[in-house]
């Protein structure tokens, strides 16, 4: 149980620091932006019919082809 609540606190803890980051962006992206993709993923799948992002805060997008 203790370490399931020391979990679930991490993830909280990262997805605010991810909001907090986010929220002193000011500018619109255009372009890639590596410091941006190093704080918000954890790691890129390339599978045979889409892409799968793991964020570090421990959400998974998949974006299908």
């Amino acid at each position: 149980m203790l370490i399931v609540n020391a979990t679930n606190e991490d993830k909280l803890r990262r997805l605010a620091d991810i909001k907090a980051f986010l929220k002193g962006q000011y500018i619109k992206l255009k372009e890639y932006d590596e410091s941006l993709v190093n704080r918000l993923v954890e790691e890129v799948r390339v599978k045979e019919d889409s892409l799968e992002l793991t964020l570090k805060a421990g959400e998974i997008i998949t974006v299908e082809k």
